[in-house]
């Protein structure tokens, strides 16, 4: 034996219909269909048979009460030569049969004629339990008030115009178009379509995963919450930034595809250029070392320029200054003065270095001291870090 498909119908408790080597789908409604290796003569019917458990259960025997209901429900209509059972026409009066008998086959054509008409409008509830199939086009008619359009809704070539759906009527997913178009405008105003939804220039209102397929372009402002996954370039012309150039620089990670907005600050937040400077003059008389600026900053993780200069001394004669530049206490770099006899003398320390710094919170210092007594003096003194890469 092979696995085969069998078809069966939700309507009667998952009754098997058909058989195929092939799969059903797309499947009609109120079907489905289990794949499975069973063996069922071909002489045999096949409503003697359920699917147990649906389209994962097995197969097994059906009981008489719902092959008796199925075979009534799918038996053809009596023809005018077949046996009339006993008893169908003992219920009825005379009143009832004089009720038939004053149809006249002018009044059965006239009945015919009203039910079938074009442009009659039908009032109340419409309701079937199997397929509604439309023989012809049907034109001028509306769908107005609470209808619900149930998945899957399956079209071949039918053009679904503008304007087309009122009041809060419900299309659920999937919605599966061949070579339909649903043409602009669609209103959404109480209507939910809810996705996936994949159309070409339609306004949509969606509550899931949209996919736009060519280009897109929002006349107004296009709101999009959560993760967004955009191509390969992207243009935001005119944007409005709210502030100045230097407020915010944009950060770009080329292993996930994130792009950040940093700000430009001097601490106190995560940046990728933080600056600080000090026009004031600072004494000490002691050969430990002060500080003459003393910054924390939280940086990310990159590569990073950093720069310090300053401008110290020693206000007595024949006597040493050093000031030093300090990331997380250890020593960028020194630079030491030796005093003449000479007044007050003064001279420029400069440094500059390159290295990888790890995301969170750093120290970055200038501070000095005297050698050999006498008062070091620091007048003015700047620093600055730069994120110049990624880690190395």
């Amino acid at each position: 034996m092979a696995l085969e498909y069998f078809l069966y119908t939700t309507l009667y408790n998952n009754t098997l219909v058909d058989r195929s080597d092939t799969t059903f789908v797309p499947l009609p409604p109120d079907t489905g269909q289990i794949h499975i290796d069973f063996l069922i003569p071909n002489t045999q019917p096949l409503y003697y048979y359920y699917a147990s458990g649906g389209t994962g259960g097995t197969i097994a025997l059906n009981d008489d009460a719902t092959i008796n209901a199925y075979l009534n429900a799918t038996a053809p209509p009596p023809q005018p030569d077949d046996p009339t059972p006993v008893g169908v026409f003992t219920g009825y009066t005379a009143v009832t049969q004089t009720q038939f008998t004053g149809y006249s086959a002018s009044t059965l054509a006239d009945i015919n004629t009203r039910v079938f008409r074009s442009g009659d409008t039908m009032t109340g509830s419409l309701g079937t339990s199997g397929n509604l199939t439309a023989v012809g086009a049907v034109t001028g008619s509306s769908l107005s008030a609470s209808v619900l359009m149930t998945t899957p809704i399956l079209n071949a070539s039918t053009s679904i115009s503008a304007p087309q759906i009122t009041g809060s009527t419900c299309i659920t997913s999937p919605i599966s178009c061949a070579t339909t178009r649903m043409q602009a405008p669609v209103v959404c105003a109480s209507t939910c379509v809810i996705s996936p939804i994949t159309i070409g220039s339609s306004c949509l209102c969606s509550q899931g995963t949209t996919g736009l397929a060519g280009a897109v372009t929002a006349a107004s402002t296009l709101n999009v919450s959560g993760v967004t996954t955009l191509g390969a370039q992207v243009y935001t012309p005119n944007i409005n930034t709210g502030g100045t150039f230097n407020d915010y620089t944009v950060g770009w990670n080329p292993l996930t595809g994130e792009f950040r907005t940093i700000p430009t600050g001097t601490g106190g937040t995560t940046c990728i250029y933080c600056y600080a400077a000090s026009a004031g003059t600072a004494n000490n008389s002691t050969t430990t070392n002060a500080s003459y600026i003393d910054e924390t900053w939280t940086l990310s993780e990159g590569y990073y320029e950093s720069e310090f200069n300053a401008v110290f001394g020693n206000t007595s004669a024949n006597r040493c200054a050093e000031v030093s530049f300090l990331v997380n206490g250890n020593v960028v770099g020194s630079c030491n003065l030796m005093k003449t006899n000479a007044g007050v003398v003064r001279t420029t320390a400069y440094i500059t270095q390159n290295g990888n710094l790890s995301g969170g919170t750093h120290q970055v210092q200038i501070v000095f001291r005297q050698i050999g007594g006498g008062i070091s003096q620091v007048h003015y003194g700047a620093m600055r870090i730069q994120r110049i890469g990624e880690t190395v």
